[in-house]
Parts: structure tokens; C-alpha cells; sequence
């Protein structure tokens, strides 16, 4: 029993820990933004795609690669260096689950504490692209105004970062799973016995 409590807490230790690293890793991004006024008098940059699309790809990057590397770390941390499929897929998805937790937690303090003008910037940012293409009566503005204002703020930010980072751990962990997942060698288990099986 002691030994597959032990098994499932160091499980737990590296999908955190590569979680939470991609949870810091991501605010590092968005303060390097925040620092540099991409988050405040200098937002409508984000609206040309060469800015906006890089930045993208990057943050998606590193989502992937923590989930890889966590999964990775923890096959060759396991007593056979083996890994089923499902196991990879839960893996990652607890992983992402980390991440998320982490992100939330940094997005809240960021647009109540850090930088409380965050939703007024972009908002403002957004509206000024609306109103230059034009097209749209009146109340349509103050429609899509209001909706802005929902979307932006801190706590729904941290709703679908968490989200956002469940459903992007799974969806990378069912493809990586299948990738390194690895048989267990002959003669060894593919996990520790179960609590009252044989040490």
C-alpha cells in the first residue's frame, strides 16, 4: 500500500511541477508584455498580425512542450521507464489541469493587482478597431462594448485559462501519449501492486 501511495505522489510531483513551470512561464510572457506597454498605451501593436500571431504560436509552444516534457519526465521517472496510452492521456490532462490552476491564479492577481488598467486598455483597443471599419448601428457598439468588458475581466480570464489549458492538455496528450507511450520490459510490472498485493 505504501509503495503504490508513494508511486501515485511522485506522479502527482512532476505533473505539477511541469504544470506550474508552464503556468510561470506564461506569466513571464504576459509581465515581458505588460513591461514593454503591449498591455497598455502601446495595445493596438497587437492588432498587426506579424505581432499578434508570433505571440500565438509561442504561447501555444510552450503549452505543448510542458506537456511532452512532463510526460516524458515522468516515463523515464517510473521504476520500468514504461507508459500506457490512457496512462499519458491523464497524465496530460493533469498536467494541463496544473497549468491552468496556476495561470488563473496569475491572471487574477495580474488584472485586479499587477496591472488593474489591463481590461480598459483592450477594450479600448478593440472598440477602436470596430469603429474603424465601421458598419455597425449604434447599439451594436455598445453591445459589443459591454461584452468586451465580460470577456476581459480578470476572473473570466481565469476561468478560461484554466479552461482553456484542461482541454489543450488533453488534446497535446492524446497525441503524445501515442508517441511515447513504452511497453513495460519482461518481467516487470507496469505499476506497483495494487494496496494488499505483494511488495
Amino acid at each position: 500500500m505504501w509503495q503504490r501511495i508513494g508511486y501515485v505522489a511522485a506522479q502527482m510531483k512532476t505533473y505539477a511541477t511541469y504544470g506550474l513551470a508552464g503556468a510561470l512561464l506564461g506569466a513571464l510572457q504576459t509581465l515581458v508584455l505588460f513591461f514593454l506597454g503591449f498591455h497598455g498605451e502601446r495595445a493596438h501593436l497587437l492588432n498587426d498580425w506579424k505581432v499578434s500571431v508570433p505571440l500565438g504560436v509561442f504561447g501555444f509552444g510552450l503549452g505543448v512542450a510542458v506537456i511532452v516534457l512532463g510526460l516524458r519526465a515522468w516515463r523515464e521517472a517510473s521504476p520500468n521507464k514504461a507508459m500506457s496510452y490512457g496512462r499519458g492521456v491523464g497524465g496530460g490532462t493533469l498536467i494541463g489541469l496544473w497549468q491552468g490552476l496556476g495561470s488563473a491564479a496569475f491572471l487574477l492577481l495580474y488584472g485586479l493587482a499587477i496591472n488593474p488598467g489591463f481590461k480598459e486598455a483592450m477594450v479600448a483597443n478593440q472598440m477602436a478597431q470596430l469603429r474603424a471599419k465601421g458598419g455597425i448601428p449604434a447599439e451594436g457598439y455598445a453591445m459589443a462594448e459591454n461584452m468586451l468588458n465580460i470577456t476581459l475581466s480578470p476572473v473570466v480570464q481565469a476561468v478560461g485559462a484554466l479552461v482553456g489549458s484542461v482541454v489543450l492538455g488533453t488534446i497535446v496528450a492524446l497525441v503524445a501519449a501515442a508517441v511515447l507511450r513504452r511497453e513495460a520490459t519482461e518481467g516487470f510490472a507496469s505499476e506497483p501492486p495494487a494496496a494488499g498485493g505483494r511488495d
